[in-house]
């Protein structure tokens, strides 16, 4: 039996003039821009309250399921949901732990974790005269060990302390187990920091000797608690390669792309080699050195990434933050090509960027936001910046669309498109992914795996063109997996998968 469609959208479509196929280019998205959400969670009665001699660059903010948890100089503040437009911060902050002689060295430990959706502090194990237990009772020292955060790994949890390539994992008894032989447990000042992506380990930082550098790289067998590869080292600074003297600050992975990156000081290193090999992607220009591994005290090397963002919206669109000792201004910087080349774009900070300002952290909360927050030592603020992202995707095919987070927008016509990894796109209501093309969604092509070329508008869809037969396709509404579509040449209905 044939089921006919009476609509007075087919009218419309046999009068529609259909333009000719245009190819998606690689568009470059608008330079971000500051959004209309700012607001201080530190300012200076507030420092003067606390104590706090100082703002400190190594600030850090995680992201929880019903807040952000914000870390400054051991003084915790929580930013519930939603955040903006007059957000008002939990103050005093929710733990305060004091002073230090070295607060620089604190702060690494109380970088806010969450554990799931459960909010962790981490101070039964930084508070003490000793830290993490390992496996077989012995104790770290409070010299030399780094708790650089806690990573999660297909459902993993792991942490690195000591020096070089300590790596933990969280057991299901709530303690942390060794993976493998100790490495080089003594040693002074902060150890390397590092990143787990997929069972595969990268470290980065100093080795045992002052101004020397290594990274190394190992991987994990499934059951993630034993090597399938064990530790060895990548580079140091008395190897062939791009890491030389510069310090490793932070490393991370895009999700989608599995790309690498290392921050350093004045320099971005990427790997797309699941990290067996790592090449500059921003390299400022190096001074003379004074000694092995040693620049001259007033050497320029460039400002020092602290934190790489990946945004949902756009998986090729990265931010990158830090200081830069030079003007001692924060720093931010931006990618539009899965970090292969960067721009300064720390301008757009404006006012906030002030005299021995850093920025120290980027967020994005579930629904899509994205914070850059701003130490100033000179006004002892630390302020909190939306950072809006503009959206080939979004400005320029869909400008009526809605980003609602994660990748996800809500179009007039295709309904939630999941188009992070645009011009590939997700088009929830059918179920399939399609490479879109054309202008704008007043003239989109999309090319189908099944039916080929399509061409549709916001004004008629779900009525699509198909350019192989010449006619016209009706898709019903949310059928997927197989979808349903009436050809109006065939006069029939077609499944298709």
């Amino acid at each position: 039996m044939k089921l006919r469609i009476i609509s007075s959208n087919v009218w419309l479509l046999l009068s529609v003039s259909i333009p000719g196929l245009l190819i998606a280019t690689d568009a470059t998205p608008a330079v971000p821009r500051l959004g209309a959400q700012a607001f201080a969670l530190l300012f200076p009665e507030a420092a003067a309250e606390l104590g706090l001699r100082r703002m400190d660059m190594y600030c850090s903010a995680a992201v929880g399921s019903d807040a952000v948890y914000v870390n400054n100089m051991g003084s915790l503040f929580k930013i519930s949901y939603p955040v903006g437009p007059s957000p008002i911060p939990e103050y005093p902050p929710m733990i305060q732990i004091g002073e230090f002689d070295n607060p620089v060295a604190w702060v690494r430990y109380l970088d806010p974790i969450l554990y799931g959706n459960k909010y962790y502090d981490g101070r039964e194990e930084t508070l003490g005269e000793s830290f993490f237990e390992s496996a077989n009772g012995g104790v770290f020292e409070k010299s030399g060990v780094s708790a650089d955060g806690v990573v999660e790994d297909r459902g993993y949890h792991y942490k690195s302390t000591g020096r070089v390539v300590n790596l933990f994992y969280r057991t299901p008894e709530g303690g942390w187990a060794r993976i493998g032989e100790p490495q080089l447990n003594g040693g002074q000042g902060l150890g390397p920091v590092f990143h787990v992506d997929d069972g595969v380990v990268i470290w980065g930082g100093g080795g045992p000797i002052v101004g020397y550098i290594e990274v190394w790289r190992a991987e994990l067998h499934e059951d993630g608690t034993s090597w399938r590869t064990e530790p060895y080292l990548l580079y140091s600074t008395y190897t062939a390669g791009p890491i030389s003297d510069r310090d490793i600050f932070t490393i991370a992975s895009n999700p989608a792309s599995g790309t690498f990156f290392m921050g350093a000081q004045g320099a971005i290193y990427r790997s797309a080699d699941r990290g067996e090999s790592f090449d500059y992607a921003l390299r400022y220009p190096k001074p003379p050195e004074n000694g092995i591994g040693v620049a001259p005290d007033d050497a320029y090397l460039g400002p020092g990434v602290f934190q790489f963002l990946f945004p949902s919206m756009d998986h090729r669109q990265i931010l990158a933050a830090g200081y830069d000792p030079g003007p001692r201004l924060a720093y931010l910087g931006w990618s539009t090509d899965d970090g292969k080349t960067w721009t300064n774009i720390s301008d757009i900070l404006g006012d906030f960027r002030t005299a021995n300002s850093s920025t120290v952290f980027l967020f994005e909360t579930p629904d899509g936001k994205i914070f850059a927050g701003v130490a100033s030592a000179e006004r002892m603020t630390l302020s909190l910046i939306e950072i809006e992202l503009a959206s080939v995707f979004g400005d320029d095919y869909f400008p009526t669309a809605e980003y609602v987070g994660k990748g996800y927008w809500d179009t007039e016509g295709l309904g939630f498109v999941y188009a992070a990894h645009h011009p590939w796109v997700w088009i929830d209501q059918q179920g399939v992914w399609c490479y879109l093309s054309g202008a704008s969604d007043e003239n989109l092509w999309l090319w189908d795996q099944d039916l080929g070329w399509l061409w549709t508008s916001r004004a008629i869809t779900p009525y699509y063109y198909r350019a192989s037969t010449g006619g016209y396709l009706y898709h019903q509404p949310y059928s997927r997996g197989p979808r349903w579509f009436f050809d109006f040449e065939t006069d029939d209905w077609l499944t298709v998968p």
